[in-house]
C-alpha cells in the first residue's frame, strides 16, 4: 500500500514551510539576490540608452547562455544573448572598433563616395525611427553589493 499523508499533516507541513519560504525570500531581498539574466538585461538596457543619448531602446532580450568563470578578483559570469534594439529617431548607429559599444548620431552622414565607404568599414548603419535591429553578443558580469554589474564585451548586428 502506498504511503499516506493525512490532510491535517499535509496542511501543517505546507504552513510550516510557507514560513520558511517567506523568511528565505525576505533574507534574499535584504541580501540583494538577483537573477544573472535580469541583471544582464538591465545592464544592456542602460548601455544602449547611455551610448545613444536615449535615441535607441532595448526592445527585447533573450539570454542564450550564462556560466560562471573564475578570475583573480573572484567569480564572474559570462552571458551570451540575442537582443532587439529599436530606434527612437532617424540617424546613424556606429559600432566602435572593438565592437563593444554602439554610438548613435542623429546628424546626417554622407551615404555615397568616400564617406559611405568609410562609414560601412566602421560598422555604420543608417536607421529610421521605429526600425528594429537584431544583435547578438556577450557580456561579463561582476558581483556587486546589489547584484551583478555587466559590461558589454562584444555585440554584432545580425539583421536590420
Amino acid at each position: 500500500m502506498p504511503p499516506f499523508i493525512s490532510v491535517p499533516t499535509l496542511r501543517s507541513f505546507v504552513h510550516m514551510n510557507r514560513r520558511w519560504l517567506i523568511i528565505v525570500l525576505v533574507a534574499c531581498l535584504l541580501a540583494g539576490c538577483s537573477s544573472v539574466g535580469d541583471d544582464a538585461e538591465s545592464s544592456l538596457r542602460q548601455i544602449v540608452l547611455n551610448d545613444s543619448d536615449a535615441h535607441l531602446k532595448l526592445a527585447s532580450f533573450t539570454k542564450l547562455d550564462a556560466h560562471p568563470i573564475q578570475v583573480s578578483s573572484g567569480e564572474n559570469y559570462v552571458v551570451t544573448f540575442n537582443a532587439t534594439i529599436e530606434a527612437e529617431a532617424d540617424g546613424t548607429w556606429i559600432r566602435d572598433a572593438d565592437g563593444n559599444r554602439f554610438h548613435f548620431s542623429t546628424q546626417q552622414r554622407p551615404q555615397n563616395g568616400l564617406g559611405g565607404l568609410f562609414g560601412s568599414l566602421q560598422g555604420e548603419v543608417t536607421v529610421h525611427q521605429g526600425q528594429a535591429i537584431a544583435i547578438n553578443g556577450t557580456m561579463i558580469g561582476e558581483k556587486t553589493g546589489g547584484g551583478w554589474e555587466f559590461t558589454l564585451t562584444t555585440a554584432r548586428i545580425t539583421s536590420n
